[in-house]
This record gives C-alpha cells, sequence and structure tokens, in this order.
C-alpha cells in the first residue's frame, strides 16, 4: 500500500474510499509517533501545576 511507502497514515484513510481535510494553522504542533512522544505531550499537557495548559 502506498501508505507503507510513503509513512503517512492519513493515506489508509484516503485508499479506503474516505475524505480527509486539512487545513493551514500557524499553531506549533507536536507529533507522536512512539509511546516515548506520548508521554512528553502528557507532561507538556499537564505541566507542573497538574492542570491543562496551552502546546506550544
Amino acid at each position: 500500500p502506498l501508505e507503507s511507502a510513503e509513512q503517512l497514515e492519513q493515506l489508509r484513510a484516503l485508499e479506503n474510499g474516505m475524505t480527509i481535510r486539512v487545513i493551514v494553522s500557524e499553531t506549533n504542533t507536536i507529533d507522536v509517533n512512539t509511546p516515548e512522544d506520548a508521554r512528553a505531550v502528557e507532561q507538556q499537557i499537564l505541566g507542573g501545576n497538574g492542570g491543562a495548559r496551552h502546546l506550544s
């Protein structure tokens, strides 16, 4: 499948007849590709005060 060749999970949806939409955003995002990435994002969300905060 094209997804395997290109390493883009969005292609799985397209290859299965789904529609996806994209937007241009000026907000920084964080890639989550591994369990370690997920833990890092979780730490940023929780921050030092235990509450959610805006990711930057």
